[in-house]
């Protein structure tokens, strides 16, 4: 199995029209890459009745991006334990992880997802505070 492509199609389970409650057929596929490294398939549907097409949406990566939001968060969480420069997480990413985001894609994500991201760290230290009933 080593050296071996596998193909990866993403399908929806029984889809039906949004407009019409008609069950969709399938219209091909569409390629996509995931972190820029591993290319699958998207099922593609149709619906026989009012032409209405969608493809099949990957939750674990946002809308018109190629990285998965695990990669996204990487550059934030570099930057949160010390300063790099965007051309050094980038590097950083790379290395460890092979995906290869220019700087410009990181200061993207950065600005994207930092005050989401930091929301969530936010709501995690305020249940440790209300847990340990501790007071500021």
């Amino acid at each position: 199995m080593i050296g071996r492509k596998f193909k990866v199609l993403y399908t929806d389970y029984n889809p039906f029209c949004h407009d019409c409650n008609v069950k969709m057929s399938c219209n091909g596929t569409n390629s996509h890459w995931i972190n820029k490294i591993r290319e699958v398939r998207k099922q593609e549907y149709i619906c026989p009745k009012c032409k209405y097409s969608y493809v099949t949406k990957l939750d674990f990566i946002p809308k018109n991006c190629n990285y998965t939001t695990l990669v996204q968060e990487k550059g934030l969480k570099q930057g949160l334990i010390e300063y790099k420069s965007l051309e050094k997480v980038a590097e950083t990413i790379r290395y460890i992880h092979g995906h290869e985001p220019s700087r410009q894609t990181v200061l993207n994500h950065i600005n994207a997802n930092s005050e989401k991201y930091l929301g969530k760290i936010e709501k995690k230290l305020d249940e440790k505070i209300k847990k340990g009933k501790i007071e500021l």
